[in-house]
């Protein structure tokens, strides 16, 4: 790693880790920890992706019942396929029947930690729907998803 004087016996040094982790750090001259070396510096990921996120469990695939408690979790990845670990997302997500003169339902999410969020929901009338997943606009992988 790099270190640059920046004067007044001050040195200025960058890190960049290729995933979102816990780094152990330590600054030694000669051999010797400075005061306060080593220290951990956490990393996390970047902005979430929708792109790179994606959606999981029962309640995501094509065929559902109704009347079945569905579930589903979106794992929240940021650009460079880093799992979110901080919760900073606000996905929407709605269920929308195809049939004429139905309005699209909201599903409310729950942060499960991790980048998960859960959601879960239940159709109870027989139909086509569509279930979407958008970040900021965009879909998740695989959305928006036809439900029968």
């Amino acid at each position: 790693m790099a270190v640059e004087a920046i004067g007044e016996g001050r040195y200025e040094s960058a890190v960049v880790a290729p995933l979102a982790c816990l780094l152990r750090v330590a600054v030694t001259i000669g051999g010797l920890h400075l005061r306060g070396s080593p220290f951990q510096l956490q990393i996390n990921a970047g902005r979430t992706a929708a792109s790179q996120s994606y959606c999981e469990g029962t309640g995501w695939q094509h065929r559902v019942l109704v009347g079945e408690a569905l579930n589903f979790t979106i794992h929240a990845h940021d650009a460079q396929g880093n799992p979110q670990n901080r919760p900073v997302d606000h996905f929407v997500v709605t269920l929308t029947p195809r049939a004429r003169g139905n309005n699209a339902q909201a599903l409310r999410p729950s942060y499960l930690g991790g980048g998960a969020t859960l959601l879960e929901y239940v159709v109870n009338t027989p139909g086509s729907y569509v279930l979407s997943v958008t970040l900021r606009g965009f879909h998740v992988k695989e959305s928006p998803l036809n439900l029968v």
